[in-house]
């Protein structure tokens, strides 16, 4: 009896040893065939996203290095040359501004250096400023007999001239000491007709300093080239210089 079970369990059907190994061999594959979860796919994997990049950085560069065509540059010119126009205006002004103020920053530390060598050495001290040509120049004086600077003293030699003859504003190509064509109100409300002196301290081109600090009031007009009228004026008693810009429509005179 144990003899015939043996013999039948040793002896398994033909079809169930075929299964089994065929399921045995489809594990096995199936092991086998993971690419995710081996080195060598992962690999291959990186490989083939470096060779894209690799071509797509190829081809950019190929479309770079053809440049830009006509249309292309043409429309750029042309937006170029509206930006151009259109800052030209304002840039003008601007230089025609800052032409100004640098004037007036020249006349106040002339100003205030003369006012300074004054209450330094005790005597009185001036600066004439005198027309050229076109130009205008200016030079310091220090008093010789007492009376304070004056224009026959300097021509007979008594106040000594320690400065000059300087141009004024050498650096200004736009602005310059003069006036306009058509007469208007001074700040004072007196007319200033266009033949009218561009440099006025009283009745002389002279501002004189005396050793307390006091000085000449006066004005000196500046034009910037482009109808625009400006003042710079001296405050004899603190030597201060303001500047002034002249408003034809209102007809007044404003801090520019």
């Amino acid at each position: 009896m144990q003899k015939k079970q043996l013999a039948r369990i040793s002896h398994t059907h033909p079809a169930e040893d075929a299964e089994s190994g065929s399921s045995a061999s489809l594990r096995s594959e199936s092991l086998l065939d993971v690419p995710s979860s081996t080195p060598s796919s992962r690999f291959r994997r990186a490989s083939r996203i470096q060779a894209t990049f690799r071509a797509l950085a190829t081809d950019g560069c190929e479309k770079c290095g053809r440049g830009f065509s006509l249309i292309e540059l043409c429309v750029a010119v042309a937006i170029m040359g509206v930006l151009v126009l259109c800052a030209a205006p304002a840039f003008a002004n601007y230089r025609r501004r800052a032409s100004v103020v640098a004037a007036a920053h020249e006349l106040r530390s002339i100003v205030r250096g003369v006012r300074a060598r004054a209450i330094a050495r005790n005597r009185n001290c001036g600066v004439k400023f005198l027309r050229a040509g076109r130009e205008w120049t200016y030079s310091l004086y220090e008093d010789g007999d007492g009376d304070g600077i004056r224009n026959d003293d300097i021509d007979h030699g008594k106040d000594r001239r320690y400065f000059g003859p300087a141009i004024v504003m050498p650096s200004a190509h736009l602005a310059a000491i003069g006036l306009l064509a058509t007469p208007v109100r001074d700040p004072d409300g007196d007319l200033l007709a266009p033949t009218a002196p561009a440099v006025q301290f009283n009745r002389s081109t002279i501002c004189s300093f005396s050793p307390t600090g006091k000085g000449t009031p006066g004005s000196v007009y500046l034009v910037d080239g482009a109808g625009q009228l400006f003042v710079a004026r001296v405050y004899g008693a603190s030597g201060r210089v303001r500047v002034l810009r002249y408003q034809p429509a209102r007809g007044k005179w404003e801090t520019p």
